[in-house]
């Protein structure tokens, strides 16, 4: 994802928490 930071900063910010999210959730159901 390349996206120019002065015009979404917000977006990659965005994709990189829903990203860590989904890993910590992923690796929460598994441990469960």
């Amino acid at each position: 994802l390349f996206l120019p930071a002065k015009e979404f900063p917000i977006a990659i910010l965005v994709n990189r928490y829903s990203a860590s999210a989904s890993e910590i959730l992923a690796a929460a159901l598994q441990a469960q």
